[in-house]
Parts: structure tokens; sequence; C-alpha cells
């Protein structure tokens, strides 16, 4: 990460398990709820947070659609690296692409045209 952002130190398998106890807690729904407390972990300067955002999300990438692609494109463009954008693009924003050509396409074309190196 060439000492780009701050860390707890907390270790994957130890943030997995601290998911899995808030999940078995909370029944996660991919609603107004879920977006603002992953936009708050999202502003946190520690890296796991953005961990802990996309462990939320993941499971739920095919209750999403061509609406949460705003917010999630603004996740790959702020604290961008290949971790987070890795954890974005495939399995969540593909999975939203897969089912919806047309919105693909917009985003698609779009993101060719931008000169930031996340979105090419």
């Amino acid at each position: 990460m060439k000492n780009q952002f701050d860390f707890f130190g907390i270790s994957s398998p130890d943030r997995k398990v601290l998911v899995k106890e808030l999940r078995s807690i909370n029944k996660i729904e991919c609603d107004v709820v879920l977006w603002e407390l992953v936009e708050q972990l999202w502003l946190d300067p520690h890296r796991e947070m953005q961990y802990i955002a996309l462990d939320l999300l993941t499971p739920l990438a095919k209750k999403m659609d061509c609406t949460q692609l705003p917010v999630l494109e603004s996740k790959i463009l702020s604290k961008s690296w290949w971790d987070t954008v890795d954890g974005i693009v495939p399995g969540i924003v593909g999975n939203i692409f897969q089912r919806n050509h047309a919105c693909r396409d917009s985003y698609i074309y779009k993101w060719m045209k931008s000169e930031n190196i996340w979105c090419v």
C-alpha cells in the first residue's frame, strides 16, 4: 500500500469473523441504512473500514442494480487502490453489468473517456 492508508492492524481472518458476527446480530439489507454505513466506513481513515464495507456489500451484489452505480463509482474513485477497486468492480459492478447491458454500456463508455486511472 506504500503507506497510503492508516491501519488498525486487524488481520483479514479476524475482520471476517467480526463481519460474520455483525451479520449474525443484524440482518443486512441493501437499503439506505447499509449505504449510510458504507459511507461512514469509507470516510474512516483506517483501511480495514473500507474492507468491512466491501465485506458487507459483496454478498448483496445480486440485489443491486444500476441505481447503486453512482455510489459504487464514488467508492471506486475515493481511496482508490487495487484492493478496493478489485473488491468493487468484478464482484459487485460486474454483477450489475451482467444483468443490465444498457447500464453497462453507458458506464463503460463513460469510463473509457475518463482520464482517471481507476476508470480506464
